[in-house]
C-alpha cells in the first residue's frame, strides 16, 4: 500500500511542470465552453461521450478556469480510487500480498506518463466504474440482492458515459452471467 501510494505521488510530482496534454487540454477547453453555454455535439465536437466534458466543466466551475491543479487532484483521486477498488476486488480471491501486487501493477500502468497522456483520462473513469461494477456483480452472486445488481448497472452506465468501450465489459459480464446461470440452474 505504501509503495503504491508513493508511486502515485512520485508520478504526480514529476508532472508538476508539464502543461495539460492534447486530450486533457481539449477537455478543459470544452468544459470552459460548456460553462459559457455551448453544448457538446451541437456547438463543439469531439468523439467521447459527454461524461468527461461535464466533469471538466464542473471542476472549472468549482475551481476556476485555466489552472491545472484541480485536474491533477482529480487524477490522483481517480488513481487512488481505482487502486483501492482493485485491491478490494482482488482480495476477495487472493491473499493480501497478491492483492497488493495486483494494485501495484495497476498503479504502474495507470500512472505511467506515456500511457496516461498526463493522467486524467477517460480510461481511468471507465476502469474505476468497471472495477466497482465487478465488485457489485460478485457480491450479487454471493449474496443476491436486487440493489447490488442495480448499483452494478449504474456503475456500468457511468463507464459508458466516459468512453464508448465502457459497454464492452457490461456485455461480457451479461454473457458470463447468462452462461453461469445456465450451468447452475436455480442460481
Amino acid at each position: 500500500l505504501v509503495a503504491m501510494i508513493c508511486h502515485v505521488l512520485a508520478a504526480r510530482n514529476s508532472w508538476q511542470s508539464i502543461a495539460l496534454q492534447t486530450e486533457t487540454g481539449m477537455w478543459a477547453y470544452i468544459g470552459g465552453r460548456i460553462l459559457d453555454g455551448a453544448l457538446p455535439y451541437r456547438d463543439l465536437w469531439e468523439s467521447k461521450p459527454p461524461g468527461i466534458y461535464y466533469t471538466f466543466a464542473a471542476l472549472e466551475g468549482l475551481f476556476g478556469r485555466g489552472g491545472d491543479r484541480p485536474f491533477r487532484f482529480l487524477d490522483a483521486a481517480l488513481s487512488l480510487a481505482i487502486l483501492t477498488a482493485t485491491y478490494r476486488l482482488a482480495r476477495r480471491h487472493a491473499r493480501p500480498i497478491t492483492s497488493a501486487a495486483c494494485a501495484l501493477a495497476c498503479s504502474i500502468v495507470l500512472c505511467h506518463r506515456v500511457l496516461a497522456d498526463w493522467g486524467c483520462n477517460v480510461e481511468k473513469f471507465v476502469a474505476l466504474f468497471e472495477v466497482l461494477a465487478l465488485g457489485f456483480v460478485l457480491d450479487g452472486l454471493d449474496r443476491p440482492r436486487k440493489s447490488r445488481w442495480f448499483i452494478a448497472g449504474i456503475c456500468f452506465a457511468f463507464a459508458m458515459l466516459f468512453k464508448q468501450t465502457g459497454v464492452t465489459l457490461a456485455l461480457v459480464t451479461i454473457a458470463w452471467l447468462l452462461a453461469h446461470r445456465r450451468n447452475r440452474p436455480g442460481v
